[in-house]
């Protein structure tokens, strides 16, 4: 009679090797995945198409109850987990949900569903070393006490100790199988082993230089996933269910990784593309995990069968053949505010750089700023989540770089509620996409956020640089501060996230409705005798301008980094709004002014931030980017480009 396996996790490495090893022992085998949405759906069903899978959610017992009616498994491997050690930091209460409780759902519905026959059905439970944490022996055996340092380690210990006590108190064959680090191609590009090997690929092809890691000194056993799969198979195939840890019994190093991953690409000396950044240090380090599995190898047979230097040389050359595949292809960008001034330039750079453009557009009637030919579109509106997860995944872009929303802070006054929706939330939406998509497709997305300056609001300093606290003083503010923490978010979950803090940036292309092209395009109406007034608020605030294309060739170089973080964007130079003026009426050949601007109080923001003035030191010194357009000529470019509009329309 052929066995039936129910197997949840099977959109991860382990799940995929799992399902081919037993599909060729002849196995049925059913998956659970959480919705029809999945990011993975079609590599699953691209790379074990005999799979039948089935719609659960680990946090719902009910919808496991169903599902072990559908599947009828005679065996259940629960390998599902939000597996990502430093996402748990970020999301502890999801990872205990998921990866805790989870476990405990798992084990209920196996146990309702074997009902009196508690032999109808085995249990496997993904334990995990991580449960060791500040390690009390070395080696770690299964008798070895269990000392997690992080949430998605207790997560597992809660899990494990869950699975002994369902064993112990219903008779259940449940067995836990205490994991090891194990790796392969298919490992998400979040982990540091394929982190590595896809950044070293890039390297050897030319397409980065340079790789950014925490702790160089940290050591794992490291072994393959193919191997360690067929290990928890024979955990349910023995007479008694028992706990087994599954190890290589080697340590290795972060600098041993890197020494072989480079060596695998022909590069002998990796230190000059090597960095260390603190931010990539875990809040609270494991000591040194190194397994005993013996009692695996004298109870079940098992052995690895790939060594360390096999793995890491696999995983380096399926990297260089993905990427060598695609290496010919054109770069993909989705862009959105691509008819505002910092996208319409941000277009023409991208065409010009021989990047593919799909600009995100509401409507396809003429803007203020046309798109140049040779750009696609895709009809979409930011407050539509569901769309832009549709225009995402269907553009499958290389790089998003999000420059749309309610950009106007007076705007933001008179519509709080579209600020947040349009500037906030959907970069929430995009955020997601962005995630689901490198999910779905296995390759590497990179997100843009064109942040803002007004997210410091009433800074305690000046200048202020990436360190600065957040204290918007406007709802426009608001949405930048919650989007540009979310991007922190994410980057932090693995997704290659970036905030370009952009203080403020002018252009010819400016829309009237902002102070300085009111002023440069006022000054050119008194100038052509079409006016002779010029209203404005606040004379006396200060804010660090510079040009538009100046910050786009800034945002280009983030996107391009070899690691995603935050830059200010600035000039480091701070002037009044009168010194604007001044320099606009200089433009036109006035020298006197007063007498042509009148004050209106109404065009005074209700709360006004303190002296924008930015630091971007560390955009020089990283990205080697500085603003080449001096605020003199920026108000005079724009002022005589304004001459010449009036002049030309008259």
């Amino acid at each position: 009679m052929t066995k039936r396996a129910l197997i949840t996790g099977i959109t991860g490495q382990d799940g995929l090797y799992l399902s081919e090893l037993l599909i060729e022992k002849g196995y049925d085998v059913y998956g659970l995945i959480r919705g029809q949405n999945n990011p993975k759906l079609d590599l699953v069903r691209e790379t074990v198409p005999d799979v039948k899978l089935l719609t659960g959610d680990l946090t719902d017992v009910a919808s496991l109850v169903r599902v072990f009616g559908d599947a009828q498994p005679d065996e259940v491997y629960n390998l599902g987990a939000i597996s990502f050690v430093a996402y748990s930091w970020e999301n502890a209460s999801l990872t205990t949900d998921v990866t805790g409780k989870g476990v405990l759902n798992v084990l209920e519905a196996t146990r309702l569903y074997a009902g009196s026959d508690v032999d109808k059905v085995r249990f496997y439970q993904a334990s995990s070393s991580e449960m060791f944490g500040k390690v009390q022996q070395v080696p770690q055996s299964e008798s070895t006490l269990l000392w997690p340092r992080s949430p998605y380690g207790v997560a597992k210990v809660f899990g494990h100790y869950m699975t002994i006590n369902y064993r112990e108190s219903y008779g259940m064959h449940a067995s836990s199988g205490i994991l090891f680090n194990h790796e392969s191609p298919r490992r998400g590009p979040e982990f540091v082993t394929r982190k590595v090997s896809l950044a070293v690929a890039r390297i050897k092809l030319g397409l980065q230089d340079k790789l950014t890691l925490g702790n160089l000194d940290a050591k794992r056993d490291w072994g393959f996933a193919g191997d360690y799969v067929r290990a928890m198979w024979a955990m349910l195939q023995q007479p008694v269910a028992d706990d087994y840890v599954v190890a290589t019994g080697e340590t290795h190093t972060i600098k041993e990784l890197l020494d072989v991953a480079f060596a695998a690409a022909g590069i002998e000396d990796w230190q000059p593309f090597v960095y260390q950044d603190p931010a990539f240090f875990r809040p609270a380090e494991v000591d040194l995990l190194i397994g005993d599995a013996s009692k695996a190898r004298d109870v079940l047979g098992w052995t690895p069968e790939v060594s360390f230097e096999q793995l890491v040389t696999m995983m380096v050359e399926s990297d260089l053949k993905a990427l060598s595949a695609s290496r010919g292809s054109v770069p993909a960008a989705l862009v959105t505010g691509a008819t505002g001034q910092d996208g319409s330039y941000l277009v023409e750079a991208l065409l010009a750089a021989g990047w593919s453009v799909t600009a995100l557009v509401h409507s396809q009637l003429e803007s203020p700023n046309p798109l140049p030919g040779g750009v696609g579109t895709a009809l979409g509106n930011l407050a539509d989540a569901d769309r832009l997860r549709e225009v995402v995944l269907e553009t499958a872009p290389d790089t998003i770089f999000n420059l749309g929303g309610l950009s106007s802070v007076a705007a933001s006054w008179a519509r709080p509620l579209d600020a947040a929706r349009i500037t906030g939330l959907s970069v929430a939406a995009l955020l997601d996409a962005a995630w689901e998509l490198q999910e779905q497709s296995g390759a590497p997305v990179r997100f843009l956020q064109a942040s803002s300056a007004e997210i410091f609001g009433r800074a305690e300093r000046a200048p202020q640089d990436e360190s600065t606290p957040l204290a918007p003083v406007s709802p426009y503010g608001a949405a930048k501060a919650w989007a540009h923490t979310l991007v922190q978010v994410y980057r932090g979950r693995g997704l290659f996230a970036a905030n370009a803090i952009l203080y403020n940036h002018e252009s010819t292309r400016r829309p009237l409705d902002f102070v300085t092209r009111k002023i440069t395009h006022g000054v050119a109406e008194i100038a052509t005798g079409s006016s002779d007034r010029l209203m404005l608020g606040n004379l006396e605030a200060r804010r660090d301008w510079g040009w538009a294309p100046d910050y786009v060739d800034g945002m280009m170089r983030i996107a391009a980094a070899p690691e995603p973080d935050d830059f200010v964007l600035a000039t480091g130079q701070a002037h009044s709004v009168a010194e604007f003026v001044a320099a606009a009426f200089a433009a036109v050949g006035i020298e006197n002014w007063s007498d042509r601007v009148g004050i209106d109080e109404r065009f005074n923001r209700p709360a006004d931030a303190t002296e924008q003035l930015g630091d971007a030191s560390k955009a020089e010194r990283v990205l080697g980017w500085r603003p080449k357009v001096p605020f003199q000529e920026i108000v005079a470019r724009m002022t005589q480009h304004d001459v010449r509009l009036l002049t030309r329309g008259s």
